[in-house]
């Protein structure tokens, strides 16, 4: 449904969506057809950026997708620097003051310019030209050179309307294009910028890499100063404290100190050892062999004792000489001396005759030498222990004063090789060759397919879209109500009947229903019979029927005077009263004198309204007046009754309820109210209030009669050729 209201929308301005198309179309054409042709040069530059046969030796560098997207909208962005786009300016203005063959037709600007001033902006733009600088806007005189430029459309916003710079897809090269009238300008302006570009990228890129490298010598150099003192410094703290290799002083400290723990226990174990065994031999021994030996041993014994006494000596000096070879030899030697003279011993003592015990003498002596021997060298090797450790303490200290040393120094270290790499890197890549390149030179090509055609069907096309656009769009924001289905979902009332649109041919009702067998004619009067009997359906024995509308010019007057018509062709009694006071439009369409108020005020009775017509008229006289203003509410009752009694049926045609006190002093006497709703209109805030009221007038509302208007003009003539039939 929705789509059928469009096409009737789109139908309705069929012409001028056809028409403002052709419209642009020729205008478009005589614009444009002197429009000259179009020449477009290409160049391509490699950037070396993703090409790997090109990169530096020994970089193995690989950057994500959005660090070389990134690189590569640098460079197209450079390109379109006004620096770069300046440089080709003021070559292309130098051409064409200078050359006999310019690549523009000279503009005014260019051919006021006499001799001096001529020579004076060929001298400026070669200066700027030579300096990279732009124009100066605030000095007078730069201002009217750059004034030039533009009128010979060489500016810097001229040329970027007509360049293109892109990467071409994901490949390692810059495309750059440029369109112009002239094969050679757009060739000359797309190698320049090239030119200008790679020279003015080259001279930057070499600046910041010859700064870098400098930069980079300099911290080299501080960072070897600062590893070479923290060296100095451990070393000078070495050999102020006579520290050599501190670790292999700790690890002999410590080696030293394991082996003297290791033999003072093998002795501590030879002390009990020995100690047992006495023991067990002093026990075998009475009292009296005890002395027996002694007296014949104390010679002898006087020998052990200064060769004992020599052996500890010997021992003393073999531990503190951490078991020198000399003092192992001599040790042996007095060991043997001291077997000698305890041999010699035993020989000599002369036991009881009774005693069996001469085998146990010589291994007690010996025992006794062993043990007193281990005793003093346990004493010997806990003093050389203890100093041991005194000496391992004191290497602590130095440890951490080292390690702190040590550890500057590896950090030191550490920030100079890196440095010396970065150092060694930038210097690489500033002696290597610069990357970017032109690797294809423009060329001027032949003229373009000839825009023209393409244009003049786009404007056509175009300006139809954008009308067919607004019709969509006025259709989407229309709320106004195309269809009875649609006015039911809208107000929640009714529809009794429609009346169709009738042309201007068709309005002699009357005669149409005589003789007029038109398709449109035949459909009115089905329409307006189908409304006649659900009306009749509804007024049934009531008999009095308002009829009004949410707005003026609904149709109501339309609608009143066709109803009573066709009441009229079934033989019914019909009246209508002309209830719109402020605007009387039946009482003026027939020039009737016989007025409401009249018969309300008791003037004239019934028998006084005429009725040689086939409805009778019972006007008013168009005061500003209501209803009850003329006679009070009984009387009014009692009047319209008798109307009633003698009327088959009477059509009120009331105000609008737009003038709500008129509709609603009528509908206090009516029966039955039929309200006509125009097609294509919108409710509105106050037609929605009006719609409530017609709802709570106890089922007064019979429903709505969807009317579709004609012209005032047209219904004037209708309705009074119809009354006068």
């Amino acid at each position: 449904m929705e789509l059928k209201y469009f096409l009737k929308l789109v139908k309705k301005h069929l012409l001028w969506l056809f028409l403002l198309p052709v419209v642009a179309i020729v205008t478009t054409f005589f614009l444009i057809r002197k429009l000259p042709d179009t020449y477009i040069s290409r160049a391509r530059v490699a950037t070396g950026i993703v090409d790997d046969t090109r990169k530096i030796p020994g970089s193995d560098k690989s950057k994500s997708e959005s660090d070389v997207n990134q690189e590569f909208s640098n460079l197209i962005q450079t390109m379109q620097l006004k620096l770069i786009l300046d440089q080709v300016s003021y070559k292309l203005m130098l051409h064409d003051l200078l050359d006999k063959k310019p690549y523009r037709k000279a503009s005014q600007n260019v051919i006021d310019l006499n001799p001096a001033a001529r020579k004076h902006a060929i001298e400026v733009y070669t200066k700027k030209y030579n300096q990279r600088e732009a124009l100066s806007l605030w000095d007078n005189d730069q201002f009217g050179l750059y004034k030039v430029l533009v009128s010979m459309g060489y500016d810097d916003g001229s040329l970027l309307q007509k360049l293109k710079i892109y990467r071409w897809e994901y490949s390692d090269f810059i495309d750059i294009e440029f369109e112009s009238e002239n094969p050679v300008l757009s060739a000359f302006v797309v190698n320049t910028i090239c030119n200008e570009f790679i020279t003015y990228y080259t001279t930057i890129l070499r600046e910041n890499q010859e700064k870098g490298v400098r930069f980079l010598e300099k911290l080299v150099s501080m960072k070897q100063d600062t590893l070479n003192n923290k060296i100095q410094e451990l070393k000078g703290y070495k050999l102020q404290n006579r520290i050599l290799s501190l670790p292999e002083q700790a690890r002999a400290l410590y080696n030293q100190i394991s082996s003297y723990e290791a033999e003072k226990q093998k002795l501590e174990q030879s002390i009990a050892a020995n100690s047992g065994t006495l023991k067990v031999i002093n026990q075998k021994f009475d009292p009296s062999d005890q002395q027996y030996l002694e007296r014949s041993a104390e010679e002898i014994n006087e020998k052990l004792i200064e060769t004992k006494s020599q052996l500890q000596k010997n021992s003393d000096e073999l531990i503190k000489s951490n078991y020198n070879i000399v003092y192992l030899k001599r040790r042996d030697s007095l060991m043997a001396i001291l077997d000698k003279q305890i041999k010699l011993s035993t020989d000599r003592n002369v036991y009881s005759p009774l005693s069996t015990k001469q085998s146990l003498v010589a291994q007690k002596l010996k025992l006794e030498v062993d043990l007193e021997m281990s005793k003093n060298s346990i004493a010997t090797l806990e003093n050389e222990i203890n100093t041991l450790n005194q000496r391992l303490d004191l290497l602590m200290p130095h440890e951490a004063v080292i390690q702190t040393y040590e550890g500057d120094i590896d950090l030191a270290s550490k920030e100079y090789l890196e440095v010396l790499y970065k150092y060694n890197q930038a210097n690489l890549e500033a002696s290597y060759a610069l990357q970017l390149r032109q690797v294809e030179v423009a060329m001027p090509n032949q003229a373009q397919p000839s825009k023209k055609i393409f244009l003049v069907i786009l404007a056509g096309v175009v300006t139809f879209v954008i009308y067919l656009a607004a019709l969509v769009i006025v259709f989407y924001f229309d709320q106004s109500i195309h269809d009875a289905k649609t006015l039911v979902g809208k107000t929640r009332l009714p529809v009794l009947g429609q009346l169709p649109l009738l042309s201007s041919k068709n309005l002699l009702i009357h005669t149409a229903w005589e003789d007029g067998q038109s398709f449109q004619t035949q459909q009115f009067k089905n329409a307006l019979r189908a409304l006649r009997f659900e009306v009749d359906k509804e007024v049934g024995d009531a008999r009095l029927c308002l009829i009004t509308s949410l707005q003026e010019g609904a149709g109501k007057t339309f609608t009143t005077l066709n109803l009573a018509y066709a009441y009229a062709k079934i033989k019914k009694k019909v009246l209508i009263i002309d209830g719109h006071f402020k605007d009387p439009v039946i009482t003026k369409m027939f020039d009737t004198t016989v007025y409401l108020e009249d018969y309300l005020q008791g003037n004239i009775n019934l028998f006084d309204i005429p009725r040689d017509n086939a409805v009778a008229i019972l006007g008013n006289k168009g005061e500003d007046i209501s209803i009850l203003e003329l006679q009070d509410y009984q009387t009014i009752i009692h009047q319209i009754q008798q109307l009633a009694n003698n009327f088959d049926i009477i059509f009120i045609e009331g105000a609008s309820l737009e003038h709500s006190h008129n509709a609603k002093e009528w509908s206090m006497f009516a029966r039955k109210i039929l309200p006509v709703f125009e097609n294509g209109r919108a409710l509105t805030d106050d037609d929605k209030h009006a719609i409530d009221y017609l709802k709570e007038i106890n089922g007064k509302m019979t429903g709505w009669v969807y009317n579709k208007t004609f012209s005032a003009k047209e219904k004037k003539s209708f309705l009074k050729k119809l009354l006068n039939g």
